[in-house]
């Protein structure tokens, strides 16, 4: 354990004030002394605002800290029983939202069934209509919490709602759970205990591991839900895996995620990691944009051709 962690990998939830550089409500992630067992002062942290703004101030004089000088232990993991997921899939596999309409429309409906059934995706009801309920599942099959976000097609592409009030855009199951001890995995982990011979492709969003899923079902897709989340408390056992990391296009994130690769190395948690430069080469498209926009992008553009 290092002395300087985000407070969100330290207690399982976050611990955010406005961002001091962009104003960035509630934006901005506080770092945590493991020493002090308190929280840094409010200057330092990381606005989670990647591309708008990207401010990050970090405490001088990170160390690696032995046990006897931890002063406190986290508490136990808080997982979710797996009927909770069961029962959903059974309550709501007839309704479809934006994203899941697309995906079904677009690559057809034996394809989408089979990517829905290996995430175990529905359409819940939220904010007066229906939208995918992402489980996050670790790669020990333990239910950590579900994510719902609302999507909307814009211009023929599912895209993200956003709603003025923050907390209308992402609902966390567990967020109502009093003492719940929340702690991120990649979205798809559990996948890796049913697939345990296939490459590793990680991407940030959810949306594009399902999209990928489709396109080049031979892989196993997973999702770090942001930028920041290519960390090594997050990973799943990829010990005896391949691994390719698809960061979104745009040096923040490329430069970010090939930093954790070569962490990743030295440290030996996969087979190999290989940073894929593919997005970031690709000349139409923009800063933000990952593999998903390409397949969206291309394959847009070959149905204007044949019209």
């Amino acid at each position: 354990m290092y002395r300087y962690e985000y407070a969100k990998a330290r207690h399982g939830r976050n611990f955010k004030i406005n961002c001091p550089r962009c104003g960035g409500v509630k934006r901005f992630n506080l770092f945590y002394d493991n020493i002090e067992d308190r929280l840094c002062d409010s200057q330092y942290g990381k606005c989670d605002r990647v591309y708008q703004c990207g401010y990050e101030s970090r405490p001088q004089g990170q160390t690696v800290l032995k046990q006897d000088e931890i002063k406190t232990e986290k508490p136990p993991l808080s997982i979710m029983p797996l009927s909770i997921v069961k029962d959903s899939i059974q309550k709501c596999w007839s309704n479809t939202d934006a994203l899941l309409g697309f995906i079904m429309d677009k690559w057809g409906v034996d394809i989408a069934t089979k990517v829905f059934v290996r995430y175990n995706l529905v359409s819940v009801p939220f904010n007066g209509g229906f939208a995918p309920m992402f489980w996050f599942i670790d790669d020990k099959k333990q239910v950590r919490s579900g994510k719902i976000m609302n999507y909307e097609l814009r211009e023929g592409e599912p895209r993200r709602t956003k709603y003025d009030k923050a907390w209308k855009n992402v609902k966390w199951l567990h967020s109502k759970i009093d003492k719940y001890n929340f702690e991120m995995c990649f979205y798809g982990s559990h996948i890796l205990t049913m697939m345990p011979d296939v490459e590793v492709h990680i991407v940030e969003s959810e949306k594009t591991a399902l999209i990928m899923s489709c396109v080049k079902p031979q892989h196993i897709w997973l999702a770090t839900s942001s930028v920041t989340n290519l960390q090594e408390h997050f990973l799943p056992n990829l010990k005896d895996r391949k691994v390719v990391l698809h960061p979104d296009k745009g040096e923040r994130s490329f430069g970010y995620w090939k930093l954790k690769a070569e962490e990743f190395k030295k440290k030996n948690l996969a087979k190999s990691i290989n940073v894929s430069t593919f997005v970031q080469d690709t000349e139409f498209l923009g800063e933000g944009d990952d593999l998903a926009d390409y397949v969206l992008k291309t394959t847009k553009y070959e149905s204007t051709k044949k019209h």
